[in-house]
């Protein structure tokens, strides 16, 4: 992502980049579409809303995450509650910008369509290589964000995403995702704080997994939650 702003930046009349992801589906007209409705709000960050192949909402507008968001994702006692508003807020989706249309102000949006300005992007040092996968666009957002650059969501434009499509499996995106949650936390949060809770958390669904298991549930205790929020 750096190598390709890096040379976009070589053009002086080349203003924005639009980023996306490899297993998106996009429909037509919406690279033109994205440029107009996000025009009179430059410089900015500009995102879409995000579903998925089964229909559901991937939830592109977020809140900069939290020690407690991290948590409340993390147990797996949770998992048969996500469905439920009070949940999704509870690790950081944003349901008034998700239920919003227009251009909506947010904290982030996911890196799976992002519209940046060149300029700010490469001003704040473009994308930390210091993570592997997952969180980059965040910390890009919150770097940006304090240089008064805002984020939004595009409410009424929409892309399916496949997701996951780099990944290989669920155990090793989670590894993936936990690092770079850490190496967030190092630069803009409490890394202890985050290690310490995420430890307890992981205590509790192993008690859960536990009891599931000894009441005949087919789960395999263990320190990885069954299921993800993120």
């Amino acid at each position: 992502m750096n190598t390709g702003l890096a040379a976009l930046a070589q053009n002086p009349v080349i203003e924005q980049a639009l980023v996306l992801n490899s297993d998106l589906e996009i429909p037509e007209g919406f690279c033109r579409a994205v440029l107009a409705h996000a025009a009179p709000w430059q410089p900015a960050v500009v995102g879409c809303r995000i579903v998925g192949p089964d229909g559901h909402s991937g939830y592109a507008a977020r809140y900069f995450p939290t020690i407690g968001h991290q948590i409340v994702e993390w147990l797996v006692p949770l998992a048969s509650q996500r469905h439920r508003d009070a949940l999704h807020r509870a690790v950081g989706h944003d349901l008034d910008a998700e239920r919003g249309t227009g251009m909506v102000p947010v904290d982030w949006v996911s890196g799976a369509v992002l519209l940046l300005p060149l300029k700010q992007v490469r001003h704040v040092g473009g994308f930390d290589e210091g993570y592997f996968m997952y969180t980059e666009e965040v910390d890009l957002q919150l770097r940006l964000r304090r240089e008064g650059i805002p984020s939004l969501l595009d409410a009424d434009l929409e892309v399916c995403h496949v997701g996951g499509a780099s990944s290989g499996n669920e155990e090793r995106r989670r590894r993936w995702l936990v690092g770079a949650r850490m190496r967030y936390a190092r630069r803009h949060g409490n890394l202890h704080l985050l290690r310490a809770g995420m430890s307890l958390a992981t205590g509790a669904n192993l008690l859960w997994n536990t009891g599931r298991r000894v009441a005949g549930r087919q789960v395999r205790p263990s320190p990885w939650p069954a299921t993800s929020c993120s």
